[in-house]
Order: structure tokens, then C-alpha cells, then sequence
């Protein structure tokens, strides 16, 4: 089992992403940035409004964001 203080943050992250995901308003993007050393995930959280928010995502940057199924976030205009 993790340290508490990590347990926490990764169920308020759950939570977050639970309550955000959907919500018309808010763009809520969680995705794995990388591994730590003890192989613990290292999170990258995109939070943002709709607005300028293109088509385009983000292009994936060598040696990062090891997980391949899941699409990176949208490219906002400005």
C-alpha cells in the first residue's frame, strides 16, 4: 500500500475526473506523464474552459507519456 498522503491525492484526482469529465463547461484531461523511479505514476492534469479548444491534440514528446491506448489533450488556439 502507498504512503496515505498519496492514496489521497489519487482519490481526490478520482473524484475530480468523476465530477469534471462530463461537465459541459470544464475540460478535464488526466493522462500518465511518466513513471517515477519505484514506478509510480507521474500524472500531467490539463484543466481548462471549451473555449478555443480545436480539433488538434496534442503530439506525443519522446520519452514521455508511456501509455499509447489513451489520446493526448486537445490544442487550444491560443
Amino acid at each position: 500500500m502507498g504512503h496515505p498522503q498519496f492514496i489521497f491525492q489519487k482519490e481526490q484526482l478520482d473524484k475530480y475526473e468523476k465530477e469534471l469529465k462530463n461537465d459541459p463547461e470544464i475540460y478535464f484531461n488526466r493522462e500518465l506523464l511518466v513513471h517515477s523511479r519505484e514506478q509510480r505514476r507521474v500524472e500531467l492534469i490539463t484543466i481548462s474552459s471549451h473555449t478555443e479548444k480545436s480539433n488538434e491534440r496534442e503530439k506525443l514528446l519522446p520519452d514521455l507519456f508511456p501509455d499509447k491506448i489513451n489520446k493526448r489533450p486537445f490544442m487550444y488556439l491560443s
